[in-house]
């Protein structure tokens, strides 16, 4: 069955039945929707109830998936108060996942209050997880006000969780000024709580002149004081000759000391000349 339905100087043609999976094309042929439609104030739109799969205006590349609203002025967008599957403009590799509004000029951005997946530029792996904005170059960067899940890029594992910046050269990095949650490498445990930065290699380390709190493989407090990775095999260490405060095994009582180590036989943390426990 096919049908041509007039509505605001657009033809829009119908392939299908309104209770079936239809193709409804524009004025120049060009697709602009697949899925069910329902009709409304003359208007052939989707039906709210259904996902639907969108163009842009070349009729050819995807534009996002998912339940869709025709808008005032006749654009066709997602329906603010459902998760869509947004696509970048080469219409194949995913952008992100969740709630979206189309901005004035016509370009999909995640819904302000909502938390959105956002993947990198294969479309398959996270990257991210929470609020986001998309930035002046158009790529999509955290929110700077609000926290954040960073994904490692397996997908599956937590890197850290806090306010994050995007780096010039696409890279998320801890937001320096304020304390993130900094997960081991299977992703299952937090490693330290405090300020971090990312080397060159891609790992979070603690910032080196701030105090930060280091966890055993348990859940643990191991330790608090100013800490570094070990580049051989990746460990967090104390900073000699700075107050650290060293946990017992409950990680609940801490004995102070003005520098600690870690013992490279026991793997125990240790201090010199200690102060007092409490």
């Amino acid at each position: 069955m096919i049908r041509q339905i007039y509505y605001k100087n657009l033809y829009k043609t119908i392939k299908g039945g309104t209770d079936s999976t239809v193709t409804v094309t524009r004025r120049d042929g060009t697709i602009e929707f697949i899925g069910r439609t329902r009709r409304a104030d003359g208007a052939i739109s989707p039906d709210p109830t259904a996902n639907v799969r969108v163009y842009r205006a070349d009729g050819i590349t995807l534009e996002f998936v998912g339940r869709a609203i025709r808008g005032p002025d006749g654009a066709i967008s997602p329906n603010p108060t459902v998760d869509v599957s947004v696509y970048r403009t080469d219409g194949t590799t995913m952008e992100f996942r969740g709630r979206a509004i189309r901005r004035a000029d016509g370009v999909l951005i995640p819904e302000s209050t909502a938390n959105v997946n956002v993947y990198r530029p294969d479309g398959r792996t996270r990257e991210f997880v929470g609020r986001a904005i998309r930035g002046p170059d158009g790529v999509l960067i955290p929110e700077p006000t609000a926290d954040i899940t960073v994904y490692r890029a397996d997908r599956r594992t937590i890197e850290f969780r806090g306010r994050a910046i995007r780096r010039d050269n696409g890279v998320i990095i801890p937001e320096p000024t304020v304390d993130v949650h900094v997960y081991r490498a299977d992703g299952r445990g937090v490693e330290f709580v405090g300020k971090a930065e990312r080397r060159d290699n891609g790992v979070v380390i603690p910032e080196p002149t701030a105090d930060v709190i280091v966890y055993r493989a348990d859940g643990t407090q191991e330790f608090r004081g100013r800490a570094s990775r070990s580049p051989d095999d990746g460990v967090l260490r104390p900073i000699p000759n700075h107050p650290i405060t060293i946990y017992d095994a409950t990680g609940m009582n801490g004995t102070q000391s003005p520098s600690g180590y870690r013992d490279p036989i026991t793997n125990i943390i240790m201090g010199k000349n200690t102060v007092h426990a409490f």
